[in-house]
């Protein structure tokens, strides 16, 4: 898979409904197992949420890169939250120097998605 299906993504970035990074949109809910018994998780239940709706969704982020494609919604909010926090941060004390940091931070996982993309390599 080369993730050229997310191409399309690039329209809702233009007409402003997603960034090009930020956590990814995620299905209403997960079937999962947790300790051996099977259920569904909401993922408005899932600690983190109301934190990470705050930021628009992306096309790439911190969790597209470095987590496994396989783990449940839990443990990509953990990675998700790592980004969120890094943007809330940024906003409570603005400065040129702060949005240059995250221009630049953005800027880093945008090529790293970009070169991920080119090798045809999305699993860790």
């Amino acid at each position: 898979m080369t993730a050229m299906d997310e191409l399309p993504q690039l329209w809702n970035i233009f007409v402003g409904g997603m960034s090009f990074v930020g956590p990814r949109a995620q299905p209403e809910k997960e079937h999962v197992k947790v300790k051996g018994v099977e259920e569904d998780v909401y993922i408005r239940d899932v600690p983190g949420y109301e934190l990470r709706q705050l930021v628009r969704p992306g096309l790439t982020g911190i969790t597209q890169i470095f987590a496994r494609r396989d783990i449940p919604h839990r443990y990509k909010f953990k990675y998700d939250l790592i980004y969120v926090r890094r943007v809330a941060a940024d906003a409570s004390r603005p400065s040129l120097v702060g949005g240059l940091k995250m221009f630049a931070y953005d800027l880093a996982l945008i090529l790293r998605s970009v070169w991920i993309t080119l090798r045809g390599r999305w699993e860790a």
